[in-house]
């Protein structure tokens, strides 16, 4: 309270002092940055023959106790559905595989922001006013991009519903984060690979058997029947067919029916398919989805039948359907039969047809063999 002169002296302790400072931040530092080592070393020493479920789960694990967080998330993100691939949480928290709507979670935020997002306490934060703090209430929360093979995957998160106290992010906490998403994303990338590899491997299996199944017919074997069945196993499917393409005399396309799914719903469609599924079912009204592909011999994905202004029209005691895919099979530039799928969970796409496209060719080379037997 009494003005007093600034000395020489004074200005040598207070030189001594922030030179301590100096000193003791910058062993904070250091010791962060070994502990975030620390803790990377210790991802990258899992062993790989884990499975990659495990391996991002263990990631996590480690990753949370570094940074003394108990929550988190491998998300994969498309359009608006936020995905948690692999997760650690207690008890309660959210669990593999359950979806939210992108603009109410924190990775929301994450995505707009270029970096590493780091917030300590939300509540006294510019993202207070997020919807994604009123659905969770997580106060701590540190995130960044996951991206495979240069796109966007989804984001690496670590939360809790405490504020930091202490001590902020750091510089150390944020490259650990950085680093962590690369590895991250060399393990999804990896677990793709294998997806990819292991439908490849179930595909060549279907062909395999149905060819052999072919070869080896008799008159108690359905190769196409068993064909269908795999084909909706693969898909998830809950109903189809395989038909090949006929022509009455006036030249109007047919289809024929060499196998197709039990959906009756009555007795008249009950005792119709009793009598008709072996021989074969046959189908020609062009003002139907699967009309389209018959008469124009190009692909209709439809994922609202009964919306969708190419529809016929369906009995209103027929199963619903939510999905349907009619894809047609050629040989050569000949329309020699056509795949029809239905109630695919998700429903169908481009990507649908690209997966099916090695069944299509294995049912035209079976449909061109049968009617050449014939």
């Amino acid at each position: 309270t009494v003005a007093r002169e600034w000395t020489d002296e004074d200005s040598a302790s207070l030189r001594d002092l922030a030179d301590v400072v100096e000193v003791e931040l910058r062993q904070a530092r250091v010791e962060d940055q070994q502990r975030a080592l620390l803790a990377l070393t210790a991802v990258t020493a899992l062993s790989q023959e884990l499975e990659p479920r495990d391996l991002l789960r263990s990631a996590l694990s480690i990753g949370g106790t570094y940074l003394n967080l108990p929550i988190g998330i491998v998300s994969r993100i498309e359009g608006d559905d936020y995905e948690v691939v692999v997760q650690v949480s207690p008890d309660g928290g959210p669990h593999d595989g359950q979806h939210f709507v992108l603009g109410k979670t924190y990775c929301h935020m994450t995505l707009n922001s270029e970096d590493v997002l780091a917030i300590s306490s939300m509540k006294g934060s510019e993202y207070a006013g997020h919807p994604c703090y009123e659905e969770f209430g997580l106060e701590s929360y540190i995130g960044v991009a996951i991206n495979v093979d240069g796109e966007r995957y989804g984001t690496l998160s670590f939360s809790s519903p405490e504020p930091r106290v202490l001590r902020d992010f750091s510089e150390a906490d944020k490259d650990f984060l950085r680093l962590l998403s690369r590895w991250v994303a060399t393990i999804l990338r990896r677990w793709q690979l294998d997806l990819i590899l292991r439908e490849q491997q179930r595909i060549a299996e279907v062909i395999t058997r149905a060819q052999s199944m072919f070869i080896q017919r008799d008159a108690e074997s359905h190769p196409f029947e068993a064909l269908l069945e795999d084909i909706l196993e693969l898909t998830g499917c809950e109903f189809g067919f395989i038909g090949d393409v006929r022509y009455r005399p006036s030249g109007a396309p047919f289809l024929k029916t060499q196998a197709i799914t039990n959906i009756a719903w009555n007795d008249d469609t009950r005792r119709l398919y009793a009598e008709n599924a072996q021989s074969g079912m046959e189908f020609d009204n062009p003002n139907t989805l699967f009309g389209i592909t018959l008469t124009s011999g190009e692909p209709v994905i439809s994922n609202d039948p009964y919306t969708d202004p190419r529809r016929g029209g369906l009995p209103r005691e027929h199963p619903p359907m939510v999905s349907y895919l009619g894809l047609p099979i050629h040989r050569g530039d000949r329309l020699v039969g056509m795949l029809g799928l239905a109630n695919r969970p998700g429903g169908f796409d481009q990507e649908s047809i690209d997966y099916l496209e090695p069944l299509c060719v294995t049912i035209g080379q079976l449909l061109d063999a049968a009617s050449t037997i014939i």
